[in-house]
């Protein structure tokens, strides 16, 4: 039987990981979570077919609803607007504002990578949503009155990514931001 030592030195590269400092230069903090958590978000066949899914469903609601012609058309040229900002911002990620990237802090702090190259920094609310097939990232960035979304599901982002900013959203930055939601109130 050989003695197989539990320790492992940290000055491979490829060991760095096992050590508790990932090669992208994230480190484990004291819960044992790489922190801060990054993912690139691109765009979703899945959230372009609910978001379509949709809109068609209110166009055929305003058909059903026999309004008069000229709110009709009103309410189709709405719909149809939406249609194209959402799937544009949303699922295609095409607009420069569109967030391509972020890195969520343990504490909250985000920097969000936008299409058209700028970096934001802000906080996420706690108004933010995270489920298994789809969580919805709700920020404050600096600068900005209103918040802004994004939505990331297992197909416009990578699955370990995702998997792990998940559980790094529930158990470490989910009690921080209901710490600050407490102190708001």
């Amino acid at each position: 039987m050989t003695d197989r030592s539990t320790t492992r030195s940290t000055d491979q590269p490829h060991l760095a990981r096992h050590a508790g400092v990932a090669a992208s230069g994230r480190r484990k903090d004291a819960c044992g979570f790489d922190a801060p958590w990054a993912v690139e978000v691109g765009p979703s066949s899945s959230l372009t077919t609910v978001i379509a899914g949709g809109h068609a469903t209110a166009a055929a609601a305003v058909m059903l609803a026999q309004a008069p012609i000229v709110l009709a058309v009103a309410l189709y040229v709405a719909i149809a607007a939406s249609a194209v900002l959402h799937l544009a911002r949303l699922a295609r990620a095409a607009l420069p504002q569109s967030i391509v990237g972020l890195e969520v802090a343990g504490n909250g702090r985000v920097h969000a990578r936008r299409r058209d190259g700028q970096t934001r920094v802000g906080w996420l609310l706690p108004s933010t949503v995270v489920g298994s097939r789809l969580t919805v990232i709700r920020l404050r960035l600096d600068g900005q009155r209103l918040p802004c979304d994004c939505l990331l599901l297992s197909d416009n982002c990578d699955p370990e990514a995702f998997r792990r900013l998940r559980a790094g959203l529930v158990w470490q930055a989910g009690p921080a931001l209901q710490q600050r939601k407490l102190r708001a109130d």
